[in-house]
């Protein structure tokens, strides 16, 4: 008699902790995407302020321009990203408002066929000097395609005083 009633006991106390584990399991997986959002996304919620969708048509393009990117420079995406935010916030600072996936674009647009090593944040750099005194983003972008073409990004950060 005493056995089934520690067989028992301990069958009930097996079935308590399999659905606790079973909850927590359960919360973990709900809330996993709070930590698991791509690159992408975090970039399309700051980009919108707020809210996005997972499929959101934003949230494909950064994703896109990321890869584009990150192919193109030595940086990484998280890198990418996060110099991108700073340049967005900067330039706010100086009273530009400029949509990341634009800026994005445009540095995506860009190309200097003597620089090897492209490293993502001399061209931002170069153009946020650029957009915060030219009146929009497509004529920063075509000022720095033709001074790329003549001086290439070494000659502009040295005009720049930065090298």
């Amino acid at each position: 008699m005493k056995t089934s009633k520690l067989k028992s006991k301990k069958r009930e106390k097996g079935k308590i902790t399999l659905v606790i584990l079973f909850a927590i399991s359960i919360f973990l997986m709900s809330n996993s995407n709070l930590y698991s959002q791509s690159i992408a996304y975090k970039l399309a919620v700051v980009e919108k302020n707020g809210y996005v969708s997972d499929n959101d048509q934003t949230v494909k393009r950064f994703d896109y321009l990321l890869s584009s990117l990150d192919n193109k420079y030595v940086d990484s995406k998280q890198e990418i990203a996060d110099k991108t935010v700073k340049a967005k916030q900067l330039l706010a600072d100086r009273g530009v408002n400029e949509s990341m996936i634009k800026m994005m674009e445009g540095m995506n647009a860009l190309n200097d066929p003597k620089d090897t090593y492209k490293n993502y944040n001399e061209y931002l750099t170069i153009y946020i000097i650029l957009r915060s005194d030219l009146p929009n983003h497509d004529e920063t972008i075509s000022s720095m395609k033709s001074s790329l073409s003549l001086i290439g990004i070494d000659g502009l950060l040295k005009a720049a005083g930065i090298k």
